[in-house]
């Protein structure tokens, strides 16, 4: 009786040893690299590599960012990456996870945006320049980031009245590449001037050339 007990788990442990032998992965996705070739002995109780799969309809992309803006994220926030190679699209991602911790190194923490890519056009590894929208304020007023001067913490421009400039203070909200928002001190009809106004003085007398 029991050399037929042994028999059966010999039987067993052959079958599962012949299982075994077909690899499958955990996951579907695409090999992208191969540790392995065809007829290569592989140890069955050992940790060994064969191969490295990606699954590409969601990818990941890490963001570090400094600790001051740490209070600016938030759960499902979203963001814009712009790729090197599809120059002129723009992929929209969400914060999927913020780092707890700090590095007390370089000052940054580590932000993972989830990426959705259906159709498999973006590639695991690539680069992005990331925009993230910490805001977004509607029906506001725009000015030219030139038009501004500004000189130890205040903000001025030049507007025009009865053709003589006048220097305006201004309070500054967002801002980009190429506008600031005005929070205050700008009516939104006011005419500003955006070329010259460094060589002007308050209440000069000013011709207008051009307008945009």
């Amino acid at each position: 009786k029991w050399q037929y007990e042994i028999a059966k788990s010999n039987v067993k442990i052959a079958e599962l040893d012949l299982k075994e032998t077909k690899i499958l992965a955990p996951i579907s996705g695409y090999i992208s690299k191969r540790y392995v070739k065809e007829g290569n002995l592989v140890e069955k109780y050992q940790s060994q590599k064969l191969f490295h799969i990606v699954k590409m309809q969601v990818l990941e992309s890490t963001v570090n960012l400094p600790e001051q803006e740490l209070s600016k994220l938030r759960l499902n926030q979203p963001a814009k990456l712009t790729f090197t190679a599809f120059p002129n699209e723009q992929v929209i991602a969400h914060v999927e996870r913020i780092s707890p911790v700090v590095d007390s190194d370089t000052g940054t923490f580590s932000v993972i945006l989830k990426v959705e890519n259906p159709d498999n056009k973006l590639k695991a590894g690539m680069f992005a320049q990331v925009k993230l929208v910490y805001d977004v304020h509607n029906n506001t007023k725009l000015l030219p980031k030139k038009a501004l001067i500004s000189m130890d913490n205040k903000h001025t421009v030049f507007t025009i009245n009865d053709n003589k400039a006048q220097k305006t203070i201004v309070t500054l909200g967002y801002e980009d590449e190429s506008f600031v928002e005005i929070i205050d001190g700008l009516a939104i009809d006011a005419q500003v001037v955006t070329t010259g106004q460094n060589n002007l003085k308050d209440q000069a007398v000013i011709q207008i050339i051009d307008t945009i």
